[in-house]
């Protein structure tokens, strides 16, 4: 299969924003010395909020290609959690090579915020994920409550 080939500058402009925020961080966090001009460009340069409208808009057109919601989400976790797995176990590594004790009360908080998201996230994109939705019509809801004091009544 060929490989369609797209000549724009997103990636370009992904890597100037994420290279700003990157040079920030630096800078401010681990008091590396910029020259000012530099910092005049970085600061004139909004990088998170183009990354973000880019992104966005990536991310939209990628769900117009798809199939339909399902295909799109299960696209976007195929791409997404083998690398953000890698991550977590690339980083509990090197924690763990420096001396890092994961049986503290702050791992133990950090584990439980993450699992906690993660369960939300479930129990807000699952039913959105499934192929048939059971509906419910508010008629038929309130037709069973009056059948239902009809025959207690009765």
């Amino acid at each position: 299969m060929k490989q369609e080939f797209k000549l724009n500058n997103f990636d370009l402009l992904r890597i100037f924003a994420a290279s700003q925020v990157l040079v920030c961080h630096t800078v401010l966090h681990l008091h590396v010395f910029a020259p000012q001009w530099l910092m005049k460009l970085m600061y004139a340069f909004p990088g998170v909020p183009i990354f973000f409208v880019i992104s966005g808009f990536l991310i939209s057109l990628s769900y117009e290609r798809s199939s339909g919601l399902k295909g799109y989400c299960r696209n976007r976790v195929l791409r997404i959690y083998p690398g953000l797995w890698c991550c977590i176990l690339s980083t509990i590594l090197v924690a763990a090579l420096f001396g890092y004790s994961f049986a503290s009360g702050q791992a133990v908080v950090a584990a439980c915020t993450y699992l906690v998201g993660y369960l939300s996230w479930i129990a807000v994109e699952r039913p959105f994920l499934r192929k048939k939705q059971q509906t419910i019509s508010p008629t038929l809801v309130a037709d069973k409550h009056v059948n239902r004091l009809a025959s207690a009544t009765g």
